[in-house]
């Protein structure tokens, strides 16, 4: 009687090779087909026109005008919109000193929506160089020789030392307490307001029809504002002439003090 003899453990190892074997082909078929799928599809992107930027749409303006942000819109237009470079449009937004954030987003097949958020500007601060332009946050958005036609109040008293290019923030804390000021009241109030001067630590606000209010420091100055506010809504002009005020007194904490001129 003859005996087929099998080495059971070789037999294992020779069938656990040819798996491995099969599996490597399979893993390398697939392999080879996704990268002809997707060299397909990268080809049809680059080249197809039908991906290339032809509308570039800029929302949110409301100081800058559209035209000043045509040249940087040409420039995306024929781009890849796969490939356009996001982050490099954006820094070049940005170093408009009136936009402060901006967000790009692709509409397929072509089209790139900018959504941008303005400063707007709330002063003019008057320096030995000329008018600087102010956002609420005390960014330098532009100078003037003339106020010109802004009709925004004057921040006068202040003296820098060192005032940084356009786009940057001037950093002074006597400054920041006039714009608070200003940013604290509302629309109303900060339009009848044509100046605030500081002249150590003491504030003097004159508005437009030639009232000048004494503030004192900036303590209370929320509260301050609404006296004001009040006073300028339902005396001035209706109980009391403006003729006849020299001054507002508000420096004194919940009350008030109109000087008359004969007084």
């Amino acid at each position: 009687m003859n005996y087929l003899v099998t080495d059971i453990k070789k037999y294992k190892q020779e069938k656990k090779k040819e798996k491995k074997l099969t599996l490597l082909s399979r893993f390398l078929i697939f392999l080879f087909k996704f990268l002809v799928i997707a060299g397909l599809i990268i080809a049809i992107i680059i080249y197809v026109p039908v991906f290339k930027v032809a509308e570039a749409q800029v929302t949110g303006l409301f100081y800058l005008e559209k035209n000043s942000l045509d040249n940087q819109l040409e420039d995306i237009k024929g781009e890849n919109i796969v490939f356009l470079n996001k982050k490099k449009i954006g820094e070049a937004f940005l170093a408009n000193s009136y936009i402060k954030e901006v967000d790009i987003s692709r509409k397929f097949p072509n089209k790139i929506l900018v959504q941008v958020k303005e400063r707007a500007p709330v002063a003019l601060l008057v320096t030995t160089d000329g008018f600087i332009q102010l956002s609420e946050d005390s960014v330098f958005l532009d100078i003037r020789q003339t106020p010109g036609s802004y009709n925004l109040p004057l921040i006068t008293g202040i003296e820098l030392y060192a005032i940084p290019g356009v786009g940057k923030k001037i950093e002074s804390p006597v400054l920041e307490e006039a714009l608070k000021i200003i940013s604290g009241s509302n629309r109303i109030l900060t339009g009848k307001i044509a100046e605030i001067n500081i002249d150590n630590e003491r504030i003097i606000a004159y508005t437009r029809n030639g009232i000048t209010v004494l503030l004192g420091g900036a303590e209370d100055i929320d509260n301050k504002l609404k006296i004001l506010e009040g006073i300028m809504d339902d005396i001035v002009d209706v109980t009391i002439s403006v003729s006849e005020i020299e001054h507002i007194d508000l420096r004194f904490k919940d009350t008030y003090v109109i000087k008359r001129i004969q007084d």
